[in-house]
């Protein structure tokens, strides 16, 4: 596919106003709050169990969300080959200003206090549907 073929598809695509039916989404807060509510999300959950993760680990009453990334983190090179693996480094490099192009035991600490820094915005939740092109969930 050449590139003006794939700028003509896209150009009009991107000038659409989007709206994210999904249900299981709080329409009142709709932006994720931490790096947890990502990671936590059952896509990353269940490609870790299934790497071996054990589920007690991260869903033990009283965990923080900083606990539950850090014990996440060491399964993430467990799924690096997934799509959901691509999605998650691209969230966190568009979202969050991460540089890295691996989230490691050595640099998940730094974006997970960063990422957390933007989510606690007033406007993070605007920011989310600006940069998705998304109008509203």
């Amino acid at each position: 596919m050449t590139q003006s073929l794939i700028a003509e598809i896209l150009e009009p695509l991107e000038s659409m106003r989007l709206i994210d039916p999904h249900t299981h989404i709080n329409p009142l807060r709709a932006a994720s709050s931490t790096l947890a509510d990502i990671l936590g999300y059952h896509y990353y959950t269940e490609l870790a169990h299934s790497a071996g993760l054990p589920k007690s680990k991260i869903e033990e009453p009283g965990i923080s969300a900083k606990e539950k990334v850090e014990r996440l983190v060491p399964w993430l090179a467990t799924i690096e080959n997934t799509a959901q693996y691509s999605w998650l480094l691209e969230m966190c490099q568009v979202f969050f200003d991460f540089k890295g192009d691996r989230i490691t035991e050595a640099n998940w600490e730094s974006l997970y206090d960063h990422s957390l820094q933007k989510m606690q915005s007033a406007d993070w939740e605007q920011t989310v549907l600006d940069r998705s092109g998304l109008y509203q969930v």
